[in-house]
């Protein structure tokens, strides 16, 4: 949903210790309504990790997640990395990524592997990350217990898209977006195989049993 003034509305979710949230592309992320931002400064920057987040440097933040105990987590795209809103001290940092966009392995401790324009995230109930490392072509996981991040799907037509986890039953929906008419949803069961559950092709939608 495009807004005036080029706001990009990712997401607006009643969030624990937050209110309504959205991602914009002001570099910050604000609250709907008259309630204020939460994290960006407004400048594009790469800065303010250990700090609170309304003073800390975005850069074309994206997609947002919220997990359990409310903290909200940001796809800081031009940035390549991941960050976290803490509910309770407003402070800010780095989960996934180097701040430089690229390639370097598929496993790792998350803070050390590079992610390439990430643009979504989702959080799991027992707190796993779960990326759109879109410019890599890929979906990670980030361990909520080790940190160590992962590749759980990748090819080279895979264009990923918003996430979402189903808590009820273990599932996380992902989209692949690798053709301009074309789109698939994807789920990841608990025992880690994927299987597809909608493909939009020529204006036309099958579901997968």
């Amino acid at each position: 949903m495009r807004l005036f003034c080029q706001i990009v509305l990712i997401l607006s979710l009643p969030l624990a210790g937050f209110g309504e949230v959205c991602a914009q592309s002001f570099n910050v992320v604000q609250k709907q309504g008259v309630t204020g931002i939460i994290a960006g400064s407004g400048a594009a920057s790469y800065t303010g990790d250990g700090g609170k987040a309304l003073f800390a440097g975005l850069n074309a933040p994206t997609g947002i997640a919220i997990d359990g105990e409310g903290n909200l987590y940001i796809a800081d795209t031009g940035n390549h990395v991941i960050r976290k809103v803490d509910a309770k001290t407003g402070i800010i940092s780095t989960v996934a990524g180097t701040g430089v966009g690229g390639f370097s392995t598929e496993n790792g401790l998350a803070i050390e592997v590079q992610l390439n324009a990430p643009e979504y995230v989702g959080v799991a109930e027992n707190g796993d990350l779960y990326i759109s490392d879109t410019g890599n072509h890929r979906l990670r996981k980030v361990s909520a217990e080790s940190g160590m991040i992962s590749t759980i799907y990748g090819t080279p037509e895979l264009i990923p898209g918003d996430i979402a986890v189903d808590n009820l039953n273990g599932i996380v929906y992902f989209i692949n977006r690798h053709e301009r008419d074309q789109a698939e949803v994807f789920r990841i069961f608990p025992s880690g195989n994927i299987a597809p559950f909608l493909e939009r092709a020529s204006g036309s939608i099958h579901k997968y049993v």
